[in-house]
């Protein structure tokens, strides 16, 4: 089983982070994150065949034309 960090608030998971113990997946996501918000995180199973939803703030990173 896979494990990684999902985003309560968005309903996805986040950081790419995919661990095979859920203790490694939480030290890792300290490690990327520094974030006070991490209450809204929690290590959960990934599904096997999962596919992300879209990121709700990906039209932040687009290029202004």
């Amino acid at each position: 089983m896979i494990y990684g960090i999902w985003n309560g608030v968005e309903k996805r998971f986040v950081f790419g982070i995919k661990e095979p113990t859920a203790e490694k997946a939480w030290s890792e996501f300290t490690r990327k994150c520094a974030s006070w918000r991490k209450y809204r995180f929690e290590v959960k199973p990934v599904p096997k065949d999962w596919v992300n939803p879209r990121n709700s703030r990906e039209w932040y990173r687009r290029e202004v034309r």
